[in-house]
């Protein structure tokens, strides 16, 4: 896995007027399926899983997970048995995301919502009845051991030539990507999270458990730029998305990375940060989701 940063200076008319400073921090550009913050969680995973001696690495995603592909990706790479355990009932024909996952040797298990809720928290050990042997990774990589995959993105930035920088911006969803960042990365920026779930009220406290104890960065969550939720898409996002991705050539898609760099954008255009800033946008790959939003995005387009 070629782990060389990527980080692109990105000039926009709003960063013009603020005064700032923009990079991005090019993750989408590690591997074509292993893309993003995906490689940094399932690392140590995936040693543990071998130090183990286990059967292979389970987990738990909805029908175009980014994880799971990801997880699919690895395991064919470095010939790991996999199993994903899909929020979602089989009804035939599987979305582009679990059809990719099936051809890279991934057993598919599909449970219903209350269900997949109960393994995930596995509270009665169920999960291990069931799936014993399996090394279970969280939803989205969110174990300590994701955690410190993801320490090495913050060491990554303190490392560069480009730093240092005063801000560091990058969605959230779990919340282990930015726990790892700013244990990585220490003091010297800030670290803002722009969540992209809808009243996400215990997230702070779960990245407060990641790094309790730790010397880590000033972090803070953002809320107000989920665009109706996980998943969920606006029109005005769907606007942002095509236009940036048109002026820019960056890739996007509206689950993260597109929420991401409106949060940015809008928050330059606001005179949030001081002038002479320095700042980073973490771009946290997972582009093969878009195949699930863009007809929606292309409808919202149409709209008068």
């Amino acid at each position: 896995m070629d782990m060389s940063i990527a980080l692109q200076s990105l000039e926009t008319d709003a960063s013009r007027q603020a005064g700032v400073s923009l990079f991005v921090l090019r993750l989408d550009l590690i591997d074509t399926y292993i893309s993003g913050n995906k490689w940094f969680k399932l690392q140590h995973n995936l040693a543990e899983a071998a130090h183990l001696e286990c059967k292979g690495i389970a987990s738990f995603g909805g029908m175009w997970s980014n994880h799971l592909h990801a997880l699919a990706a690895i395991g064919k790479q470095r010939n790991v048995p996999t199993m994903g355990i899909v929020r979602g009932h089989d009804h035939g024909e599987l979305t582009a995301t679990l059809q990719d996952c099936r051809n890279w040797g991934m057993q598919l298990h599909f449970v219903g919502p209350t269900e997949y809720r109960e393994l995930k928290r596995d509270h009665s050990g169920v999960l291990q009845s069931r799936f014993g042997g399996w090394h279970v990774v969280p939803e989205g990589g969110a174990n300590s051991l994701g955690v410190k995959g993801c320490e090495d993105i913050g060491k990554l930035l303190a490392d560069a030539d480009e730093g240092p920088f005063d801000e560091v911006l990058l969605p959230v969803g779990t919340g282990a990507t930015l726990a790892g960042l700013a244990v990585g990365l220490g003091q010297s920026a800030r670290i803002s999270g722009i969540s992209v779930l809808k009243g996400a009220v215990s997230l702070a406290a779960e990245i407060q458990d990641f790094i309790a104890g730790r010397d880590v960065a000033n972090w803070q969550l953002l809320h107000d730029y989920h665009h109706g939720g996980y998943g969920r898409l606006s029109r005005e996002l769907a606007f942002f998305i095509t236009d940036f991705v048109s002026k820019t050539g960056i890739p996007l898609e509206p689950v993260y990375s597109g929420k991401l760099f409106f949060a940015a954008m809008s928050l330059i255009e606001q005179g949030y940060f001081a002038r002479g800033s320095r700042i980073v946008l973490l771009h946290t790959g997972g582009l093969q989701g878009l195949r699930g939003m863009q007809a929606r995005m292309d409808s919202m387009l149409r709209l008068d």
